[in-house]
């Protein structure tokens, strides 16, 4: 079974969770309804969603209040992209002009603010600490991602520790809070969260050291953006570092420039792509991802035996072998 496979599994469920985001996003000012609007017209994967309903079916958690935290999960990623944009200066997003490109970034950041808002005045109606516990972690740890990685920009000395930290903060944990708030409804207890918090930050890093290989190899139509975007940002990413322990000595002044100048002219994009691929830096790095994905499907064996567990273990198969 494929990851589409499992998306048409869940077509039904994933509409109700569509219709909270609608309605969530409905504000009170015009401005704020066009942004949402067009927020609403570029849809990602709902890969979090997905994750939240599953692990509430593995568990056999059949509360309603699913749907709405499923939805909360995803507008806080939506949130996340919105300011990501704005401090990355990108221009495309999932194929068409992101939300700064078309509303400016002082509509765009407090957009992304009013979204933010929205998801923990949405959460504190339920009185739920727990559910508030989670969120306030998650959004901490992905500000302080944003930090890390900010301060580390233009950095050509970064290492690996520091890239994955960045993974974990800004990606990873909001797997796992997807995976954690699954419970919510149903019976569960700290060690049960501990180890759906585990699985779902394994699986994050997995999927976010592929974003980074995906970024040098995609093709742009699959990828939504524009091929090897990281370094000029200024994001040294995991296959680049790895490249770097290899090939420092005559290559660090070359991506220097590239991150000065922002753009390919002291090495090209296949001379650069050429040199990850003969060093191994690539494979080494879809290596570690690897890892990742084995660990999440390590842990995720031991929960309830179901079909539903099956398809948690297909996703995490999925996202170590994506294209897109």
């Amino acid at each position: 079974m494929n990851f589409l496979n499992i998306f048409k599994i869940f077509s039904s469920e994933l509409e109700l969770v569509e219709e909270k985001i609608d309605d969530f996003l409905k504000g009170d000012l015009k401005v704020l309804n066009r942004v949402n609007n067009y927020i609403l017209s570029s849809k990602g994967k709902r890969l979090r969603p997905i994750l939240l309903l599953l692990t509430s079916k593995i568990l056999g958690n059949d509360s309603d209040i699913r749907y709405k935290l499923a939805a909360i999960v995803e507008l806080i990623h939506t949130a996340t992209l919105v300011h990501d944009d704005i401090i990355d200066n990108s221009e495309v997003r999932r194929g068409n002009p992101s939300v700064n490109n078309m509303f400016g970034n002082q509509i765009s950041v407090l957009a992304g603010d009013w979204i933010y808002m929205t998801c923990f005045n949405l959460a504190l109606l339920e009185r739920n600490f727990d559910i508030l516990d989670i969120l306030m972690e998650v959004t901490l740890k992905m500000v302080e991602g944003e930090l890390l990685q900010l301060d580390l920009i233009g950095n050509v000395d970064i290492t690996i520790d520091e890239t994955l930290e960045i993974a974990k903060r800004k990606t990873a944990y909001l797997f796992s809070t997807a995976m954690k708030l699954g419970v919510i409804g149903g019976e569960y207890d700290g060690d049960l969260l501990r180890k759906l918090g585990e699985i779902g930050i394994n699986m994050g890093l997995s999927f976010q050291l592929q974003d980074d290989i995906l970024d040098y190899i995609a093709d742009e139509k699959n990828l939504g953006k524009p091929k090897m975007r990281d370094l000029l940002e200024g994001k040294v990413t995991l296959p680049l570092i790895l490249l770097l322990k290899k090939r420092g000595t005559d290559l660090r002044g070359k991506i220097k420039k590239v991150m000065e100048e922002k753009k390919y002219h002291v090495i090209s994009r296949d001379e650069l792509l050429s040199l990850l691929v003969k060093e191994g830096a690539l494979e080494e790095s879809r290596n570690i991802a690897r890892n990742y994905g084995e660990k999440a499907i390590s842990l995720a064996s031991t929960l309830p035996e179901n079909k539903y567990r099956d398809m948690l273990i297909e996703i995490a198969n999925f996202i170590v072998n994506r294209d897109r």
